[in-house]
């Protein structure tokens, strides 16, 4: 994977090929890197004029999880039916009437940030992409493209829960957004350690607990009553930052390159 990365390198940076050429010059390999090197030059013509950066975005997108109609389906679905249970006084589920949950309590906000774990874990790896290996090894690979995966992800989610939670009155727009943006950055820093999906079933668990334990014992989920930033905010910034520090593991990790 590393020598094809390399040649398709060569192929589109004429100042490397000159390098190339000034660093074999008076080798052994002068010959073969000089026929390369007519090769390429005698291909190049025939090639596509350079794609701009808004082609070349939408190129990227289109070998997204994301941006295939199975996870646009299922999103609008889940969205409707949390929608649809938020609207509905016969559908509160979790409490009766007096109750904090019949009173306040909305779907979207709970299902919102599962939704957002989910696009993450769906976005990167050899379980859902057969050609991991191949885009893992590209220059685009690795924290780069599962970065522009995850922006589609919430390009997707954070709009329709948005106005899904001003349609049903139930959720403020920081209520909605502050927890999905944590556990989306906590999900990339744990998943620079274990494989994104494990990642994503460990938050998304941790985020079910603190949200239904307290409706179960009859008190308020204080992470779906209040936005808590000064939960969050920390818990965004500690984590964008563990994956910067370890942004190499999305790319040579054993367990994100394997099957």
């Amino acid at each position: 994977m590393d020598s094809w990365s390399v040649e398709a390198h060569l192929v589109a940076c004429a100042d490397c090929r000159a390098a190339l050429t000034r660093a074999s010059a008076g080798t052994p390999a002068s010959a073969t890197v000089d026929l390369v090197r007519e090769r390429i030059e005698l291909d190049l013509p025939a090639r596509r004029a350079p794609m701009g950066w808004t082609r070349q975005f939408f190129l990227v997108l289109r070998g997204a999880p994301g941006a295939r109609s199975s996870w646009l389906l299922a999103l609008g679905l889940v969205l409707v039916a949390a929608s649809l249970l938020d609207a509905s006084p016969l559908s509160k589920g979790f409490g009766e009437p007096g109750t904090w949950w019949f009173a306040h309590g909305s779907y979207v906000v709970l299902v919102a940030p599962l939704l957002q774990i989910a696009g993450v874990a769906l976005s990167y790896g050899p379980w859902i992409d057969p050609c991991h290996e191949m885009t893992g090894s590209t220059p685009l690979g690795g924290l780069r493209l599962l970065l522009i995966r995850t922006l589609l992800v919430l390009v997707t989610v954070v709009p329709a829960t948005l106005v899904i939670g001003l349609f049903t009155e139930r959720g403020t727009p920081v209520l909605t957004l502050l927890p999905g943006l944590g556990l989306t950055s906590l999900t990339l820093a744990l998943g620079s350690v274990v494989q994104l999906r494990h990642a994503a079933l460990v938050v998304g668990g941790g985020w079910l607990t603190a949200c239904v334990v307290p409706l179960l014992v009859k008190t308020v989920p204080q992470v779906l009553a209040s936005p808590l930033p000064v939960v969050w905010v920390p818990v965004i910034i500690l984590s964008s930052a563990t994956v910067l520090l370890r942004r190499r593991s999305f790319t040579y990790a054993p367990q994100l390159v394997r099957s």
